[in-house]
């Protein structure tokens, strides 16, 4: 049996700010990089995020302009880019 503790601990784990889906502004705050590389990481497929589809004004569907990243997957990044100390 689990106690309460043990399940503010998960549900803290793999969070910012109390989230596990952030928005771009908040990506960048939490790996503290630029914009630009930011858009450099998604654009060569090093970062993977989600971009919900949306409706134009004509309603269509296309690809909405907002990326949002899992804390996890920004979480493994970092973490395969660790290089051990000697």
């Amino acid at each position: 049996m689990t106690n309460s503790n043990d399940t503010l601990n998960r549900e803290v784990k793999n969070t910012f700010r109390g989230k596990s889906i952030i928005c771009s502004k908040e990506a960048r705050e939490y790996l503290s990089i630029s914009e630009s590389q930011l858009d450099n990481l998604c654009h060569n497929q090093v970062l993977r995020y989600s971009r919900p589809s949306t409706a134009n004004s004509k309603g269509e569907i296309v690809a909405g302009r907002k990326r949002y990243f899992k804390v996890d997957d920004l979480d493994k990044w970092l973490s395969s880019n660790y290089i051990e100390a000697i």
